[in-house]
């Protein structure tokens, strides 16, 4: 869902504006339902982030962005020059949930653990939407997709994220194990050429 903040949107305006006569139907879903539904045919393309345990059918790398470090406005560390990883350490932390597949949730808690950075949870929870709400309410800091911040709740302050560089919020885009139809290959074909 965390891709439907910013890139897809734009994507859709891009291509409805190319490809008027074609009908999308767009559906939201977790990593874990979205790798279910290609599995099953009940959906023709998904553009998801990669899980801990990779699909069996095909994928490729259309888009990857950096992460942000989300805070209330009025928050000591808002204006901290050289912000660390070290400095959330002791913060109130709102965290990706591993719930039905959180592929961020692994991802980030792979990463900050392999750092020794330990995190105060007060809050797990699958939507960046949700995240940045309780952000914006003062309950905690997040690191988030840097595109979660096109979402531009008021009190909520965007920090670049001192990860290294290569560690990224990527997206992938599949077809599922069978060949597309031919519609559902002009969109994928559209997506990978737009990204």
């Amino acid at each position: 869902p965390s891709a439907s903040i910013g890139i897809l949107p734009q994507v859709i305006s891009r291509f409805i504006k190319t490809h008027s006569k074609i009908d999308l139907s767009l559906r939201e879903m977790m990593t874990s339902e979205l790798v279910e539904s290609l599995n099953a045919g009940s959906i023709d393309l998904g553009i998801f982030r990669l899980p801990q345990n990779k699909p069996t059918f095909p994928y490729r790398k259309v888009w990857s962005g950096p992460f942000s470090i989300a805070m209330p406005k009025h928050h000591p560390l808002s204006n901290k020059p050289n912000l660390t990883l070290n400095d959330l350490s002791e913060q109130p932390f709102i965290q990706f949930s591993t719930e039905r597949g959180g592929a961020l949730a692994q991802v980030l808690d792979g990463y900050l653990g392999s750092r020794g950075i330990r995190i105060n949870a007060i809050f797990s929870v699958s939507q960046s939407h949700t995240i940045l709400g309780l952000v914006n309410q003062g309950v905690g800091l997040a690191i988030v997709p840097r595109s979660s911040g096109e979402l531009c709740m008021e009190n909520v302050v965007m920090r670049p994220c001192p990860i290294e560089k290569g560690f990224t919020s990527d997206l992938y885009l599949a077809h599922g194990p069978r060949v597309p139809n031919p519609t559902a290959q002009i969109v994928e074909d559209f997506i990978i050429q737009d990204l």
